[in-house]
């Protein structure tokens, strides 16, 4: 902490002045210190750096409750309501006329608007004090999320691999990776901050939401504290086992909110978070508060997971209804190519199983040639795709993973023939380099096989259980 030496074996709480408000009020960050009766590392806890987001500063008084100095080795800095000014009005952002009134945009600002203050003072008096970071943002009034989400766009790859290992130490069962530091929230976002300029770890819990039952929202409190303990495990700060299970990652996600105004009626709720959707699925619906008309569905644009829910309330055009996220292919693939289905949720796990379970079955029956004998071409309506061309994933490893999620799903079945790579080169305006790629690495990994001087087909599922996921999968 600036100009103070912090003791061992005791805790306390700090008031860091930040400026000085029109009424003569000081605006200040509050920092509670638990510093342990051994030496460890130092993870900083800040939450509130949206002032509508009040669920996790009372997960926090839980944790502290919890942390006990005199087992402690290292240092526990919790700032529970990073945005004080926020968080009096229960606004996400500070009311005022700056250009910057999202805390979480402001990291490393120049300016001296209140929330660059804000961020300097968290910043100095906090994040240059710590070895890693966990930065809540749970839902506000009325909406409710489940995952936990690191960055993998750090420049250092070190950080990157620190920052999944804190993740999955956390121990839900879902973790997105994304490019938290370049793309969103962004390089002044604080997660971005701390990664990138001061070379920290860090993720961001999205654990929970208020607006809902007591009992599910102190299960979401508890899955925080649990969660925080469970990283300050895998640094070595407190002895208890693992909180670390089978993980699920997550990636691309999609807001379904609202387009007109009006009343939001959930069709799936806080206990369908992280359940498995398909496109098209209904979530919910918006009605006239009016005319009592269903004004609008709002449906899942792809196969996806739950990932965020509202409450019944009124909505504007565009408010915060729905997050849907797709599954991060590489799961499934690592999945399909091990024969490990420990690396899904359970209830992906049962579903994607039994697909395989089907494919592994019907081989002994299903025929390896079309009904004239020759060999059975693969359905041209799995190549039916987009390609993402402003992605970070390159255009061989989207289509590699592609590939990958037809045969979980079953849209490619063993003995299928794939498209020459001429044919799919034209047909996804590839070039022909690409594509042999994705088939030579599909090869390599037992997902395809091919015939010399003839053509490329899909293998059996039991000639890939000895066989590990190369370098794309992990």
């Amino acid at each position: 902490m600036s100009e103070t030496t912090i003791g061992t074996g005791f805790r306390e709480v700090r008031r860091i002045p930040v400026t000085t408000d029109l009424d003569g009020s000081t605006i200040e960050v509050t920092v509670n210190v638990v510093t342990g009766a051994r030496p460890g590392p130092t993870l900083a806890v800040v939450s509130g750096l949206h002032g509508s987001e009040w669920l996790a500063p009372v997960a926090n008084l839980e944790l502290l409750e919890a942390v006990d100095e005199d087992q402690l080795a290292g240092t526990l800095l919790v700032v529970p309501v990073a945005n004080p000014i926020a968080f009096a009005t229960g606004t996400r952002n500070i009311r005022d006329e700056s250009d910057s009134p999202d805390l979480n945009r402001s990291f490393g600002g120049a300016q001296t608007w209140l929330a660059d203050q804000l961020a300097k003072t968290i910043v100095s008096d906090v994040l240059e004090n710590a070895d890693a970071v966990i930065d809540f943002h749970c839902g506000p009034w009325g909406a409710a999320m489940n995952v936990v989400g690191c960055a993998n766009d750090y420049s250092n790859d070190t950080v990157n691999e620190k920052s999944m290992a804190m993740a999955k130490a956390f121990g839900r069962p879902h973790v997105r990776p994304s490019r938290l530091a370049t793309v969103f929230p962004g390089p002044k976002s604080m997660i971005g901050y701390a990664g990138e300029v001061l070379g920290i770890p860090a993720i961001v819990s999205e654990v929970g939401g208020v607006g809902f039952d007591p009992d599910v929202e102190a299960t979401w409190k508890a899955q925080n504290v649990d969660g925080v303990l469970g990283v300050m495990a895998h640094l070595g700060m407190v002895d208890r086992s693992s909180s670390e299970g089978d993980v699920t990652l997550v990636g691309k996600s999609h807001r379904v909110n609202p387009t007109k105004g009006g009343m939001i009626e959930p069709i799936l709720g806080a206990d369908h978070l992280m359940a498995e959707v398909s496109e098209g699925d209904l979530l919910g619906r918006v009605w006239d508060p009016f005319t009592f008309e269903y004004i609008e569905d709002l449906r899942s644009p792809a196969e996806c997971v739950v990932g965020m829910v509202p409450t019944s309330q009124p909505a504007r055009p565009c408010d915060w209804a729905y997050l849907v996220v797709e599954f991060d292919l590489a799961s499934v693939w690592g999945a399909i190519t091990t024969g490990n289905f420990a690396l899904l949720d359970p209830d992906r796990r049962s579903s994607l199983k039994a697909r395989g379970n089907q494919m592994g079955v019907s081989l002994a029956t299903s025929p390896t040639g079309s009904e004239n004998g020759g060999p059975r071409e693969a359905d041209p309506a799995v190549f039916d795709l987009k390609l993402d061309r402003q992605s970070s994933i390159p255009a061989y490893q989207q289509l590699k993973f592609h590939i990958i999620h037809a045969v979980s799903t079953q849209r490619l079945f063993p003995g299928d023939v794939m498209p020459s790579v001429r044919e799919a080169s034209e047909k996804l305006g590839l070039a022909p380099a690409t594509v042999q790629r994705t088939y030579g690495e599909l090869k390599q990994e037992g997902i395809l096989a091919s015939k010399p001087g003839h053509y490329v087909y899909v293998t059996d599922v039991a000639d890939r259980a000895d066989r590990q996921p190369g370098p794309g999968g992990q």
